[in-house]
């Protein structure tokens, strides 16, 4: 019987990931990671309100007191099995990031799904103060261009130019 020698066998070249892939995949995990928790403890916090707004009542700060009495009464109205739901749209996020940190393109994929899912989660779902603003709405954009370009470049094959022998 012949050996095989592993050292010999030709692995298959695996893309070199970038630095800026790296960074928005922090960011993604960082963002996503922190609203998913904001969204999984909003029913538990929110019975906290009335509390906040008699602090904010004791240290003269009735500005305050009125946007938390504003978000009080509208969090109100809304069952918790919406503020859990929302949580699944940031998890893909999170899934779709730790794909592509891994150069898996179905993280694109997964992370683009999220992103259609939360702008219906927070639109359609919860709405009023938890609603995407335009801002809201470029910044995932940006960061599903951003995503685009760097998936681009991990599964960017040889071009024809590059293929073609010189006549």
């Amino acid at each position: 019987m012949e050996e095989i020698d592993n050292a010999e066998t030709p692995q298959p070249q695996r893309p070199a990931r970038s630095w800026y892939l790296l960074f928005l995949c922090i960011l993604t995990f960082i963002g996503s990671g922190i609203s998913a928790l904001s969204y999984l403890f909003m029913p538990i916090s929110r019975r906290f309100f009335p509390a906040v707004q008699s602090t904010y009542n004791q240290m003269g700060m009735s500005e305050m007191n009125e946007q938390i009495n504003q978000l009080s009464e509208t969090i109100e109205h809304i069952p918790d099995w919406k503020f859990l739901l929302a949580v699944i749209p940031y998890g893909f996020a999170i899934v779709g990031a730790a794909f592509m940190l891994r150069m898996k393109p179905l993280g694109f994929h997964f992370y683009i799904i999220s992103q259609l899912l939360l702008f219906a989660c927070l639109n359609l779902l919860l709405g009023g103060p938890f609603a995407m603003t335009a801002i809201d709405v470029a910044f995932s954009a940006l960061f599903v261009f951003f995503y685009y370009t760097q998936m681009r470049e991990v599964l960017k094959t040889p071009s024809d130019d590059d293929t073609k022998s010189i006549d």
